[in-house]
């Protein structure tokens, strides 16, 4: 039988479809060939790269709107790549209903291979792997977020560190076999050594963002200030103080922290120095209670001094005793102005107590007064 090759027509594509529809066949890759028509007839297919690489080999004339039966059209002849297009039109299908471009790390394996594929269109772009054709190059700048001119902004890292922690429930690993997963494990090791003092300095806002990442600190406690940044994060996103019986056990340990702040503020703890307590008393809701603390603190003051003839020290060996001499400390401070307001009926009843007033508070309360 004599054969004519030559190049695929729009025509010859669709009159294989016709038999298509007519035998019934359902080969993939016959499935794919119908696909892509429908892309190329609604224009989101260039037609022309397509048809180019396309031929077909068929047996004599072809029948309008058919082929002969004896023209099987699985003989056609494919140059064109066809999984290349299939994978973008998945890209941006998978854009237009997430808003963002799939991760290489996600839990999704089909997410993870649109990741992954993207990976590899950006290093063809780059000149690091197969060159692309003008019109899939085209095609792929118009994807939201594939063309990227900027390095990776710190939010971007961060969020990217959520995700991960979220599919994953655990923090990156830098010894990841996972190029994606060891980046974010370098990255998430970087801003642990700037949080120690050994990088570059983040801002409060970012220590508190890190800090909430469940396993991101891992060899050590928060300091107080990364748990106060924390504080004054979750305040700001959800307009209260965090709840010490949250079904969250960050929140939960959260609202410990603040629990034992106050508990510090009443004497009931290791002193807070004139800075901190500032500001804690600018966290919304924190000082809701304070005025019952202030009272509870100098009652034991006031039994500590009946007790004893003497005011408490801060220096002091045992800890309760320690704990309100920091107290008494941080009022002569406030009524030196380094550290929190004090009504004028606060300032009157600490005068009260014997030896509170000294020759420097002597000398701060006559300046209020003048």
């Amino acid at each position: 039988m004599n054969t004519k090759r030559g190049v695929m027509s729009l025509e010859t594509l669709e009159r294989s479809l016709h038999f298509l529809d007519l035998t019934g066949i359902t080969d993939p890759g016959q499935v794919e060939i119908r696909r892509l028509y429908l892309q190329i007839a609604n224009g989101s297919v260039p037609a022309g790269p397509v048809l180019a690489g396309l031929e077909t080999v068929a047996g004599g004339e072809l029948a309008v709107g058919t082929l002969p039966i004896r023209t099987d059209p699985r003989t056609l002849v494919h140059r064109f790549d066809w999984q290349w297009w299939s994978n973008c039109a998945a890209l941006e299908r998978f854009v237009a209903e997430h808003g963002r471009l799939p991760s290489t790390v996600s839990a999704d394996p089909e997410e993870k291979r649109l990741g992954f594929w993207v990976q590899t269109q950006r290093n063809s772009i780059a000149g690091r792997g197969t060159p692309l054709i003008a019109d899939q190059v085209a095609r792929l700048v118009l994807v939201p977020g594939f063309v990227v001119d900027r390095a990776p902004t710190w939010g971007d890292r961060f969020a990217a560190l959520e995700r991960f922690v979220a599919v994953h429930g655990r923090t990156p690993s830098k010894v990841s076999a996972d190029p994606e997963e060891k980046r974010l494990g370098v990255w998430a090791n970087k801003q642990r050594s700037s949080i120690a003092g050994r990088g570059t300095p983040l801002t409060a806002e970012q220590v508190a963002r890190l800090v909430l990442i469940p396993g991101f600190v891992t060899d050590r406690a928060p300091t107080w200030g990364e748990s106060c940044a924390a504080v004054e994060l979750f305040v700001a996103e959800h307009g209260r103080v965090p709840s010490t019986v949250s079904t969250d056990p960050e929140v939960r340990r959260l609202g410990g922290w603040v629990q034992t702040q106050k508990s510090r503020i009443a004497g009931r703890g290791a002193a807070l120095s004139p800075d901190q307590v500032a500001r804690l008393e600018l966290i919304p809701g924190f000082a809701t209670d304070r005025a019952l603390i202030w009272l509870e603190s100098i009652a034991a003051v006031e039994t500590f001094v009946t007790a004893q003839g003497r005011l408490p020290q801060q220096k002091a060996t045992g800890p309760e005793e320690k704990r309100l001499g920091g107290w008494v400390d941080n009022q002569k401070r406030s009524i030196a102005g380094r550290g929190g307001t004090l009504t004028a009926d606060q300032v009157a009843r600490l005068v009260l107590i014997p030896g509170f007033v000294t020759p420097v508070v002597r000398r701060h309360l006559d300046g209020k007064q003048g």
